[in-house]
């Protein structure tokens, strides 16, 4: 276990867990929320985004969980009160010797005290444990050491070279795919039942939407109904999405798409990268949401766009000694995903027929985005050990 998952004291000296992959990719768990607060890929690159804390309550940004609502509530906090718990350490792991991926994860607990039971008439057990692996349903083909990728004109031609750069930048060391994983237990230990929405919020870091705004975009979710929380949250509306992309940006996006847990969803952050995010036992509804470049949000929510992974549209009611079980898996390939098939080949005011920034026509057999190269690794600043 040394080595793979350790403690120490991270910011205000609040106790946190840090989880290291044998192949260098790491993931930092606060035991105030519970919430992931950093994961990095095997290079170095942060892949969440918190904002800068405004008070010592709830952190802003990470992988938040929502318990036991959803959004704005009457009588409850927005999002509920179990982010501002603090939670403390059941156990950790890894996978077992004879695995292929050794696999670190840490299990957080949490309960109702008299604090919830002021806000929220109903006592409580959660369980969350977050672990760092490959992709555990299938064997990741990336290859993890340098190979020959086509040159820019070869490729893509003379704009793909101009947003590429130079031919040395061509042979690239392309990174394993990353998932983590994320899976949130809740006990209902009251006398009574009770009825709650939750969900896993993923602030995941993108390219700057100033300039990037034309690449970071969302694909998977075409034909699904989702509830629209624009303009007023508080009076939603059920809505179809007729495209098979969302895009972020230029307008605030707040939805939930309803019973998306059968849907491939990948998102692309503005760069040559991209998520895939994996709804499992007991979520079947995608929130997403990002404030746009408005005036009032221009900086704030330029660096990042929310994908939640939640049990909105159908609450679950647990009886007394029940139990629930939600899992999410959020994974990070170092490369674009594979163009669609709506995209190969010319179409009737499809893609090869408009003037999209970032797409060539040259090649209408397989149109491929000229994506700017990843963002530059950065390792987040080492925690203070504890002592």
């Amino acid at each position: 276990m040394k080595g793979l998952v350790n403690f120490y004291l991270g910011d205000n000296s609040v106790p946190m867990v840090h989880l290291t992959h044998p192949n260098g990719s790491t993931a930092c768990v606060y035991l105030h929320g519970a919430n992931v607060t950093s994961w990095t890929s095997p290079d170095g690159a942060e892949l969440l985004h918190v904002r800068e804390q405004t008070s010592d309550v709830a952190i802003r940004g990470g992988v938040p969980i929502c318990f036991p609502n959803f959004g704005p509530h009457l009588s409850l906090p927005t999002d509920g009160f179990l982010k501002d718990c603090h939670w403390s350490v059941a156990e950790t792991a890894q996978s077992p010797p004879l695995g292929v991926d050794r696999a670190p994860q840490v299990t957080l607990v949490a309960e109702s005290d008299e604090s919830t039971l002021q806000m929220w008439p109903h006592r409580f057990y959660a369980a969350y444990t977050v672990q760092l692996m490959t992709p555990d349903d299938f064997p990741d083909v990336t290859p993890t050491n340098r190979y020959h990728v086509p040159r820019p004109k070869e490729a893509f031609g003379s704009l793909a070279e101009a947003s590429l750069g130079s031919s040395e930048e061509a042979d690239e060391e392309v990174q394993p795919t990353m998932q983590l994983r994320c899976e949130l237990q809740i006990l209902n230990t009251d006398d009574e039942p009770f009825t709650f929405t939750t969900g896993m919020q993923s602030h995941l870091a993108c390219r700057d939407l100033h300039t990037h705004y034309a690449f970071t975009r969302m694909l998977g979710l075409g034909g699904k109904y989702y509830i629209d929380y624009c303009p007023n949250a508080r009076k939603p509306k059920l809505e179809l999405e007729k495209d098979d992309y969302v895009n972020f940006g230029l307008a605030e996006v707040d939805r939930m798409y309803v019973d998306a847990y059968d849907s491939t969803v990948k998102f692309c952050p503005g760069d040559r990268s991209h998520f895939e995010v994996l709804l499992r036992e007991g979520l079947t509804d995608l929130g997403t949401l990002n404030r746009g470049l408005t005036q009032e949000h221009n900086s704030e929510f330029a660096e990042f766009v929310v994908l939640t992974a939640a049990q909105v549209a159908r609450p679950i009611t647990l009886e007394p000694g029940e139990s629930w079980k939600g899992e999410v898996a959020l994974r990070w390939h170092d490369k674009y995903w594979e163009i669609p098939l709506f995209e190969m080949g010319p179409q009737p005011g499809g893609i090869s027929d408009q003037l999209v920034p970032g797409f060539e026509k040259q090649d209408r057999k397989r149109k491929m985005p000229v994506l700017p190269p990843r963002r530059n690794s950065r390792r987040s600043s080492s925690p203070m050990p504890a002592v």
